[in-house]
């Protein structure tokens, strides 16, 4: 029920509860998941690499393989994705009752409670995180793609500097003199 000066403080309680109840929710889910959501992101993270890796090699690969390797890759990404969207999503629905309780007008002594406890939780990060070390969002797929295309990005260099070394004149190592 919303008045002239904002929502009411019954309203504005409510909203707090509904978010203490979340929060609490999330909580739990993330002490259940964080684990396997972590080794997850790793392994699924570590294994598109290697694909990608090996994807650069296709001249050497038959076609069926190059396919093959081109699934696992889109897949892999599809996976890490799928992760990171729905990580995300629950943080956003988890802090949706909060950015409500943000938007209200202070004006009764009543609402100073709702002040105080904004900010006790203005840093509270909820949400699922992987392994505890950082809680996921959607900027984890931004990482993520800069990671890959840094990644992508050595990798030609790397291989471009093995074949103009393999090109270039070889080393006559044994007509060198002693410096004895």
């Amino acid at each position: 029920v919303e008045e002239s000066s904002g929502l009411s403080a019954d309203c504005a309680a409510a909203y707090r509860l509904y978010y203490l109840k979340i929060t609490e929710v999330v909580s739990r889910l993330d002490s259940l998941l964080r684990h396997y959501v972590g080794i997850t992101l790793i392994f699924v993270l570590f294994a598109v690499m290697l694909i990608l890796n090996a994807l650069l090699d296709f001249n050497t690969m038959s076609l069926l393989a190059a396919v093959v390797m081109m699934f696992w890759f889109v897949a892999g990404l599809f996976i890490l994705g799928m992760v990171v969207f729905v990580c995300g999503h629950i943080l956003n629905l988890a802090k949706k009752p909060l950015e409500i309780l943000h938007r209200l007008e202070i004006t009764s002594k009543n609402d100073k409670e709702i002040m105080i406890f904004l900010h006790a939780v203005s840093n509270n990060e909820c949400g699922l995180t992987c392994s505890n070390f950082f809680v996921i969002d959607y900027s984890l797929l931004v990482s993520m793609a800069s990671l890959f295309m840094t990644y992508f990005v050595l990798i030609i260099q790397t291989r471009q500097m093995a074949s103009s070394a393999q090109t270039s004149a070889p080393c006559n190592c044994s007509s060198s003199r002693s410096l004895l």
